[in-house]
């Protein structure tokens, strides 16, 4: 990850992002707390009839094992997300990966 400035100057547009972290003690509670948190910002999306897409994302300079974002469509906005409509995934392009596909013969299989 580059931390450097986008678009020439350092984050000059104004977003809105809400953090959160855990104080769990072990991975299953951690794993209940997220899901939680998850289904909540989900319902608030939801009220507010945004369609929205949940898509994993980069956990940057904080670290951590899982980092998922909440992604509006937006003109303004300066993120670009790829999503597999096949499979289901969804990701930032800072955090995307891919796996390669089996070569095609000549005959298409």
């Amino acid at each position: 990850m580059n931390p450097g400035p986008k678009s020439g100057l350092l984050r000059v547009r104004q977003f809105l992002m809400k953090d959160s972290y855990s104080f769990d003690i072990d991975a299953a509670g951690l794993d209940v707390s997220y899901r939680s948190i998850t289904r909540l910002t989900a319902g608030s999306f939801e009220r507010c009839g945004l369609d929205y897409l949940v898509v994993e994302a980069h956990s940057g300079a904080m670290g951590g094992s899982q980092s998922h974002e909440f992604m509006v469509a937006s003109e303004a906005g300066e993120d670009f997300v790829v999503v597999c409509k096949s499979c289901g995934y969804s990701a930032n392009l800072e955090k995307a990966v891919s796996r390669p596909s089996p070569p095609q013969t000549a005959t298409g299989g």
